[in-house]
Parts: C-alpha cells; structure tokens; sequence
C-alpha cells in the first residue's frame, strides 16, 4: 500500500513539473509572437505560484519589457522592480543577474560595469561541459533589445555563437544573433540573414525567423529575394 502512495507522489510530481514547464514554454513563446498580454498573464500566475524559481522570475520580467517597439520606462521599471524583489527575496542567481543586466543596459547604465555582471552569471554557471548555453543566449537577448546605441551587439553575438555550439536545437539563439547583427546595421544584413536562416534550419515553421528575413529584404527594396523560397537557402545547422 505505501509502495502505491509513493508512486501515486512520484507520478504526480512529474505531472506538475511537466504542466509548469510546458507552461513556462507557453509563456516564452508568446513573448517570441509578441502577443503580449498572454505572455504577461501566463508568467505572471507562474510567478505567483512560484516567486523564487530563477528562471520564472527572468522570463516574468521578460514579459514585462516585451514590446512591438522599444520598451518604455514604464516597462523597465516594472520588469527592474520584479528582479529587484527577488535579489531582496535571496533568489541570488545568474538568471536575475542577466535580467537586471538586461534592465540597465536599457537604462543606459555603464556598459563595461554590466557585462562584468554577464561575466560573472557564466563564470558562476559554467560546468565540466561548458558554459550554460541559456545564460549565454539570455545575455546575447538582452543585447539584442533596445535601439542601435543600447548595448554591445558585438558582444551580444560572441556569447550567441558559442551557445549555438552548445545547444544545437534553439532557433532563438539564431534570432537573437540575427536581431543582433541588423542593429550593427550597413553591411551586416547578409550576416543577419544567415542567423535567421540558422533558427530556419532548426525550425523550419518559424515565423519570427520568415519575419525578420522578410523585413529586411523589403529594407533592400530585393524583390528578387522576397519572391524566392526561403527553403532553398536553409543551410545553417
């Protein structure tokens, strides 16, 4: 009988655990279609029911800064109070460092005091096998944002690369990358193209990937490019 009781627990721990991360999923992909109120609403009753899982917690203040065009103060303060009350709280970890680091970067903060704090979120987390590769791609998001003057793009896409070699199934790390890169602007389209090209060939229904390709070849007036199938180019794995 107790044997009975154990398993009933043990099944319906993975239960749970596999709800919440399929919700967490839920949530992170609505923040990547921007359909932003529903990623609010789904992070925030996470963060409600668990208000000191670290990556909750980021992904929450994510919600909160996602915006169709440049976050506003009001967004960055919301998202800069939600990581602030978890350092309060002692939920000291890299994933609210990244996040914090995020918010400062957009509030114009010095640009070298920040990656000292990314430097120290993929110290703190790298392992046997390497760096973690969802720290890496967090700080490449939070160089990604904002306009052409907030962060180090180029910095942002260093940190991509190596999590592209790390976890060879995220498509979001080739967006970030490929977000990266048109902020570096000119000559760089081609290369944003490639990155966006590489999140393809990992998801070949990616939208946001099919998007941003789409904008700018329409920014270069190609038509040539815009009419041509973008399967034949996917190359990049």
């Amino acid at each position: 009988m107790m044997k009975k009781i154990i398993t009933f627990f043990v099944a319906a721990t993975i239960v749970i655990s596999t709800a919440n991360a399929q919700t967490l999923a839920e949530g992170i992909k609505n923040i990547n279609y921007e359909k932003n109120k529903t990623a609010i609403s789904i992070l925030k009753k996470l963060y409600d029911a668990n208000p000191k899982d670290p990556q909750t917690i980021y992904w929450y203040g994510q919600a909160l800064l996602a915006a169709q065009g440049l976050p506003t103060a009001e967004q960055v303060n919301a998202a800069k109070t939600v990581y602030q009350k978890a350092l309060t709280d002692g939920v000291n970890d890299p994933f609210i460092w990244v996040g914090m680091g995020h918010v400062e970067l957009l509030e114009g903060s010095d640009l070298n005091k920040v990656k000292q704090k990314f430097e120290q979120a993929i110290t703190f987390t790298k392992t046997k096998k390497g760096e973690n590769p969802d720290i890496l791609n967090a700080i490449g998001r939070a160089n990604a944002d904002g306009n052409s003057t907030t962060g180090d793009p180029l910095y942002g896409i260093e940190k991509l690369k190596r999590a592209a070699e790390l976890n060879k199934t995220n498509p979001d790390i080739y967006i970030n990358m490929g977000i990266c890169y048109r902020k570096l602007g000119g000559e760089n389209g081609g290369d944003a193209v490639n990155a966006f090209l590489g999140a393809l060939a990992r998801d070949p229904k990616n939208v946001i990937a099919q998007y941003q390709i789409g904008q700018i070849y329409l920014s270069q007036n190609n038509k040539d490019a815009l009419e041509s199938p973008l399967t034949n180019r996917i190359g990049v794995g």
